[in-house]
């Protein structure tokens, strides 16, 4: 090892003093000067790379069109709201009933410039003072950052956050249309929708249009604040806003219309209104009905997702009203109605309804029904709940993510919002992992990248990527940009507490040290200098994030260890970068319903193939398996040590390789060691305990949905770590009363001291002679000793005391 990779992982009050040693035998010399002008150096050379890279941004920015528009944003963000309003046309350069009906409510009661933003500057638009904008070009972006009032018909583009003073209104048409495929967890067109309602001030659902379920949909309908107008009735809004000022707002007569006033004094129409239909088939139904109506205009309204598919029909678009035509003007004249929405129908009175019922072979029914009755409704969602902002860690298959689902699910919502601000999407086992949070939690996905200019851009990286924050940056304050970012995720801007309960990544951290809260906080699970040292592949591959994290800690008001032991090694370790006072312990929370659920599980069969014994999930109403393979199972007769946990160095895996060689050596006791999880070290465990010979003992199982299953039907649980937090394995097993061997380290110890288990020393030779004494002994196993219901009841105490106290 390097002289200077030596330097880096020994500890700075280590390093202090082996110097002040090595004084003692020298000349000494001027101690605060060197200190001074080390420090002067240094904050020089940062100071000079931040230039260099906002040099560099301002390149990128003349050559990248989306950061020229980030950075524009920003910039426009800084200057006074004007007296305008825009409005943003959908794709297509359509603009709904409601939306017309809105905008001329608004410019009926306030004297405003009108901007509108088109996909094409050609689009018509029912008003002469205008001054259009192309949708997303630089001239929108500097209009919508200073626009008094923006009017939505649904979508936002991803850099956009509402300001103070500016009123955004959505009329929920483009949401209405895609909300029927979004599931949790969000992708990206759910994360999308998510960000425009939460940085909308006034939502207007039409008859029919479930807004509170929209937001339990995209899974915000505990924290929205704002004005909600349910069952807008757009007959009645349309006729007082638009027709009585019909010279100032002209809209276009359908093609249909025209044709039919030709030939008719009376214009009575047959509308046939569509919102939820996918399926062209019923395009046939639709010229059943033209056929046979010989005195009545047919006119057929229908949600643009099918309106382009069915105007292709050379028969049918006599009958369409085109993308940018309305049929509000004409609603007085519906005499009957063929609908999917039995909602729409509240818009009319006395007249003939029909209701398309669809069925799930993409056929459908027809059923006569009354016009429905329903009043408009405005309210207010107010939220009287304490707020906690909290980073997650990203639910990767870890002890964190446990720590913090079984937090989720234990959290008195009736005093608090869970809010965890999270990545834009989730592919595989983090998918699977934040299903389990509690439904009750709030989760916001990040839409699209951080919007900043170049400075802040710059500074971004050399906070995230470089050196990591500096004290000169206080000048410039970036915890500024990082509020902003987060305005933009969650549509606030500031909340009770604040919580990094991640504690491995310097964004989520800056993040989370931006917001207005009433205390900020960070847990630590593990020993984090300790960290540090994690060696792969000739690497330290934590040692820079964590010195950037480091640097950061001096902004929180409370550093929560999960364990006593770890709490005092990071108060020692940590010293150069936090104060000593602000120390706390509070331990991880444990799910007991979900243990006991699933340690019993009656749908997991066992199997025998080729002397192996195996486990299948099967579902218990089908019958079927539901998992995507089978997965090893504890042997017959044998001694079978569990381990759970990720693949990684500070488990100690090979430790535990070379002490099964030395116990098969030694013993004639048959045994096994069943190893859960997966992580970066899989390949080189497997090959390792290949080498040492003990592959048929050391098995590998893979990450499993249901471990407790395995706790349940093995003889004693295995912990070979050289750091840890407080392990949630090891809280678990105790649980179970499965008795443990753990290495006797700070973390194992703050559990094994309190509930039983034994302790043994960090070496092959001490673990492979407990190992060794364990499976000739069997009979000498003690269960811990552990009452879950009063070991969390203290644990939540505490937490609410310390991370959620005043």
């Amino acid at each position: 090892m390097r002289v200077e990779q030596i330097k880096k992982i020994i500890p700075k009050p280590v390093k202090k003093i082996i110097k002040d040693k090595i004084n003692k035998s020298v000349v000494s010399v001027d101690e605060s000067k060197v200190s001074n002008e080390v420090d002067e150096n240094s904050s020089d050379k940062s100071e000079i790379e931040l230039q260099h890279l906002i040099e560099k941004q301002k390149l990128k920015r003349k050559e990248n069109k989306n950061f020229d528009i980030r950075a524009t944003y920003v910039e426009h963000l800084g200057k006074p709201l004007k007296k305008q309003i825009i409005v943003i046309g959908s794709n297509g350069g359509s603009f709904s009933g409601t939306t017309i009906s809105k905008f001329a409510e608004i410019i009926n009661n306030k004297e405003m410039d009108v901007i509108v933003a088109l996909d094409k500057l050609t689009d018509p638009f029912p008003y002469a003072k205008i001054r259009t904008v192309k949708k997303y070009s630089i001239d929108f972006v500097k209009a919508l950052a200073q626009s008094r009032i923006v009017l939505t018909q649904g979508l936002l583009p991803y850099y956009f956050q509402m300001r103070d003073g500016q009123d955004v209104v959505n009329t929920l048409d483009e949401i209405n249309e895609q909300i029927e495929n979004i599931v949790w967890p969000l992708q990206t067109p759910g994360v999308r929708l998510q960000h425009s309602i939460l940085q909308s001030t006034e939502l207007i659902g039409l008859p029919g249009v479930n807004i509170i379920e929209i937001l339990r949909t995209l899974g915000i309908d505990r924290i929205y604040q704002g004005k909600i107008v349910e069952n807008y009735n757009l007959s009645m809004h349309f006729e007082e806003n638009v027709k009585k000022e019909g010279k100032k707002f002209p809209l276009k007569t359908p093609y249909a219309v025209r044709k039919y006033t030709k030939d008719h004094s009376t214009l009575n129409i047959l509308l046939i209104h569509l919102e939820k239909s996918k399926s062209l088939n019923i395009s046939t139904t639709l010229k059943r009905i033209i056929s046979q109506e010989t005195d009545k205009l047919v006119l057929i309204d229908v949600a643009s997702h099918i309106h382009k598919q069915l105007y292709k029909d050379a028969f049918l678009k006599e009958y369409i009203i085109g993308i940018n035509r309305n049929i509000e003007p004409y609603l007085k004249n519906v005499t009957e109605l063929y609908t999917d929405s039995l909602g729409y129908s509240s818009l009319f009175t006395n007249i003939e309804v029909k209701l398309f019922n669809y069925l799930d072979n993409d056929t459908y029914s027809l059923e006569e029904v009354n016009p429905l009755r329903i009043m408009e409704h405005t309210s207010r969602l107010i939220n009287d709940k304490k707020n906690i902002l909290m980073y997650g860690g990203g639910f990767y298959n870890n002890g964190i993510t446990s720590s913090v689902l079984n937090l989720s699910n234990y959290l008195d919502y009736e005093k608090y919002n869970l809010i965890i601000i999270e990545k834009g999407e989730f592919k595989s086992s983090d998918k699977d992992n934040i299903q389990k949070l509690s439904p009750k939690a709030t989760v916001i996905q990040r839409f699209g990248v951080s919007v900043f200019d170049e400075q802040e851009q710059a500074i971004h990286e050399m906070i995230t990527l470089k050196s990591g924050y500096e004290n000169w940056m206080e000048k410039i304050n970036p915890f500024n940009q990082y509020r902003r970012e987060i305005k933009r995720m969650t549509g606030l801007s500031s909340f009770d507490y604040a919580v990094d309960f991640g504690g491995y990544s310097s964004y989520y951290e800056a993040l989370i040290l931006s917001v207005k809260a009433q205390k900020h906080t960070i847990f630590l699970h593990n020993d984090m200098w300790e960290e540090t040292k994690r060696f792969v592949d000739g690497q330290f591959i934590m040692q820079d994030t964590l010195m950037r994290i480091f640097k950061l800690y001096q902004f929180f008001d409370c550093y929560v260890s999960v364990s006593e032991e770890v709490m005092k090694q990071n108060q020692i370790k940590l010293s150069d970068y936090t104060n000593k006072n602000k120390f706390f312990t509070v331990n991880n929370l444990i799910n007991k319903f979900d243990i006991q659920k699933k340690r019993f599980d009656p749908n997991i069969a066992m199997i025998q193939y080729w002397n192996e014994n195996y486990y299948i999930t099967y579902d218990s109403e089908n019958d079927k398996s539901i998992d995507s393979g089978t997965f090893l199972a504890p042997s017959n007769g044998k001694f079978t040590f569990v381990m759970a946990g990720r693949l990684s160095p500070e488990k100690g895996h090979k430790k535990m390789i070379d002490a099964v060689k030395l116990v098969q050596d030694n013993s004639n006791v048959e045994f096994e060691v069943l190893v859960l999880g997966e992580g970066p070290l899989k390949e080189e465990l497997n090959k390792y305990s290949l080498i040492q010979g003990v592959s048929h003992i050391v098995k590998f199982v893979g990450q499993v949905a249901n471990p407790y299953y395995y706790f349940d039907h093995s003889d004693a649980f295995l912990m070979t770590s050289d750091h840890e937090g407080q392990p949630m394995v090891l809280l678990e097993a105790a649980s179970m009363g499965l008795p443990i061997l753990a290495t006797d380290i700070p973390g194992n110890r703050s559990v094994v001291s309190k509930f039983g288990g034994e302790l043994v020393e960090n070496t092959v030779e001490g673990l492979q002679e407990a190992m060794r004494n364990t499976i000739e002994n069997p009979l000498d196993l003690k269960k811990p000793d552990f009452d879950i219901d009063q070991y969390n009841e203290v644990s939540y105490q505490v937490l609410e005391k310390t991370v959620l106290g005043e």
